[in-house]
């Protein structure tokens, strides 16, 4: 899920869900780039958000996506630096509730 809020400086968050019965974690956008930009298709982009659990950031994730594609999410750890990555699959679905990796 995500939120922006223009009127205030433009901040964007949202929040990460594990589990049916885990609270959200909020996330908050911090910086995109684009990675590849080929002729007559949308932009490749790498978009970071920080994880924010108990007023600290706790762990930062990277999204590769293109157009309304996402193929790839790498979350890191803050302490101690632990690295996970998600890729795309065939198998995930997407509902109303968001994607499942």
């Amino acid at each position: 899920m995500r939120y922006s809020d223009d009127a205030h400086g433009g901040w964007t968050g949202g929040y990460i869900k594990y589990g049916k019965n885990k609270p959200p974690i909020t996330i908050v956008y911090v910086s995109r780039k684009t990675l590849d930009q080929p002729e007559g298709r949308p932009a490749y982009f790498e978009s970071t958000w920080v994880e924010v659990a108990t007023s600290d950031v706790t762990g930062k994730y990277i999204v590769g996506s293109q157009g309304s594609n996402v193929y790839s999410v790498e979350y890191i750890i803050v302490n101690p630096g632990k690295k996970y990555s998600f890729d795309e699959s065939a198998e995930r679905n997407s509902t109303d509730d968001g994607c499942k990796w």
